[in-house]
This record gives C-alpha cells, structure tokens and sequence, in this order.
C-alpha cells in the first residue's frame, strides 16, 4: 500500500510528464501546479472544459462513441463543419462541458476547505465524492453544459444558418465555465498564500 507522500508523488510526476507532452489544457495547468505544491493535496484527472463533436450508436453509448473534434478553447463553425463530414449514419452531438478537476486530499478538513473555495467561485455542483481513511476526493465541477443534437441516424437536423448560433452557444458555455475556473484558481491562491505567510 502506497503512503501519502508515494501516492502523491507518483500522481505529481504524472502530471509533470503530461505537462512536458503537451497534453495538459494550458487554461488549468496554473491551478493544478499550485494544488500539486500544497502539502495536503494533489489532483488526478482534471479538464479545463472543452467542445466536442461526438458520435454515439445511442444517447449515453460511451462504449461506441467516436469522438471526430474535441477543442478545449473556442470553436470556429468551420472546424465543427469539419468534424461533421467525418461522421457515419449515428447520431450526432455538439457538446460543450464545463471544468472538471479531481482533488485528492489527506483529511476531510482539507477536503472541505478546498470544497468550500470551489463553491465560492461558482461551482455549486462541487461535492466530496470519496472518503477513506488515508485520503478524501474532492469533485470540482460546474454546471455549465450543452447538448445539442446536430444530426439523427445521418440526417442534419439543422438549418445552415443557424449552425453560426449553436456554435456561439457552445463557445458561450465554454467561456462560463473558464471564467469560474480562474476565478477558483485566484481563490485558492489567496487562501493558500495568505496562510503560509501568516505562519
């Protein structure tokens, strides 16, 4: 069994060699490099928010989804048109998702201090979702989300000139979502701070 100190070290170099392959949101990587630094957390899987263009035999079928675009900053219509002509004779979905960031913490005081900030910057469907005896997860996460049906069994089920719109919707979701993630970042940069220079 991996103690506190192995475990956390083990999900920080993670994150490090995930940084240097470029597979990190850059709009999160600020916020999970302080959390990693503090002594009683590290992050897990985390995600800045993002759009994508999705397709699924059924409503839900993660198992059979192709995903044929995922951007984690604004889209243009172009680039959904793009991933559309990619797609078969599934449904398909225009997706935009707020943040999500996994937060391991060493007690449930530390828990609920990280809960309670990520609350105060607006993510109100934040909650603990995990607790063991050496360690508590902390779920941040919004409810900013859209789905928009784009296409049924191959058919488009919009006009062209409304695509400009949904897409604006979706890029519109998207922004929210960022704007309460760095919002939760200057949060928990104060506390934290503020804390270890009053010790």
């Amino acid at each position: 069994m991996y103690s506190w100190i192995e475990r956390k070290r083990k999900f920080t170099e993670r994150l490090m060699s995930d940084i240097s392959k470029g597979i990190v949101d850059y709009d999160i990587m600020d916020i999970l490099m302080f959390i990693n630094s503090l002594d009683n957390y590290y992050t897990t899987s985390s995600c800045s928010g993002r759009i994508i263009v999705i397709e699924t035999p059924e409503p839900g079928d993660k198992v059979g989804a192709v995903i044929h675009g995922k951007w984690h900053r604004r889209v243009t219509v172009d680039e959904v048109v793009k991933a559309l002509s990619k797609s078969g004779l599934f449904d398909v979905w225009l997706v935009s998702q707020g943040p999500i960031i996994h937060i391991v913490a060493k007690n449930l005081e530390a828990a609920n201090t990280i809960l309670q900030l990520a609350v105060m910057a607006g993510f109100k469907h934040s909650g603990i979702i995990s607790i063991k005896c050496d360690r508590v997860i902390v779920e941040v996460k919004g409810n900013e989300r859209l789905d928009i049906l784009l296409k049924r069994r191959g058919r488009l089920l919009y006009r062209e000139d409304a695509l400009p719109l949904l897409v604006d919707m979706a890029n519109t979701i998207l922004y929210l979502g960022k704007r309460k993630l760095f919002r939760f970042k200057e949060l928990v940069k104060e506390y934290f701070e503020k804390r270890y220079t009053s010790v």
